[in-house]
């Protein structure tokens, strides 16, 4: 079966009703395609000039009557061709696959007539028309799939570097506010200022902990800084450890 964008420039399609006439327009339009002046079929469709002797040729952009083609030799095809086939592509896949279904258990009861024979065949031509109908659906939303994807991952990169853009600019008012012993800054818009915290770092001293200072992993143990931190702020010396006051910026 061919599509309007196959024909030759010796290939038109007649419609003999305006119906026809309007839907073959915008089948034509839907493909890309143009008159030869580069105006849209959908502007004028030209019907009322040959009426039921119209003829679309889609390769060159032109229409005439059936007559003229037909002296010219031209390959005539019937509107219906294609507008069948549009309608065919409606029926649900479901549908086509039952229809399937069905004219195979009547073919293993009843002998191939020429009607169980064509049914077949027109089923199918649909089911072969929905796949490639499937096929270009999945197609584009595979190729929008990898489009969104590859936007997502230039958005994470944008973020980890206006992330990394901020850190260090904080960083450094940071140090410049401490540096001139400056706590808080503020406008009616904005305030900058200092949180405390402390945590617990090691001095760098290498020796062995207690258990009571260690967290049990597989195969190593680790330093529990919760229960040496709470050990050294209740006055015990924990050797190779530190309690460290940290001032976190804070913009609000």
């Amino acid at each position: 079966m061919k599509n309007v964008t196959d024909l030759g420039e010796n290939e038109v399609i007649h419609c003999p009703t305006l119906e026809e006439a309007e839907a073959i327009c915008r089948l034509m339009d839907g493909a890309g395609l143009r008159w030869w002046t580069d105006r849209s079929y959908l502007e004028h469709n030209n019907w009322k000039s040959y009426k039921e002797n119209t003829c679309y040729n889609p390769d060159n952009g032109t229409y005439s009557d059936i007559k003229w083609s037909t002296e010219r030799n031209y390959t005539i095809h019937k509107a219906s061709e294609f507008l069948n086939r549009i309608k065919q592509m409606k029926k649900p896949l479901y549908q086509i696959e039952q229809e399937y279904i069905e004219l195979a258990t009547l073919l293993e009861q009843e002998e191939l007539t020429p009607e169980i024979e064509n049914a077949l065949a027109i089923n199918q031509a649909e089911l072969q028309g929905k796949a490639v109908a499937y096929a270009y659906v999945i197609k584009q939303a595979e190729h929008d799939v990898e489009a969104i994807k590859a936007e997502i991952a230039r958005l994470q990169a944008l973020a980890k570097s206006e992330e990394k853009k901020a850190e260090r600019l904080k960083a450094a008012i940071s140090q410049a506010m401490q540096y001139f012993e400056i706590t808080e800054v503020k406008t009616p818009l904005i305030k900058l200022s200092f949180r405390t915290s402390k945590r617990c770092v090691s001095d760098g001293v290498a020796f062995t902990l207690a258990d009571r200072f260690t967290t049990l992993v597989p195969e190593s143990r680790k330093p529990n800084l919760t229960a040496i931190k709470a050990a050294i702020e209740s006055g015990e010396d924990v050797q190779g450890y530190k309690i460290e006051t940290i001032n976190n910026l804070q913009i609000k």
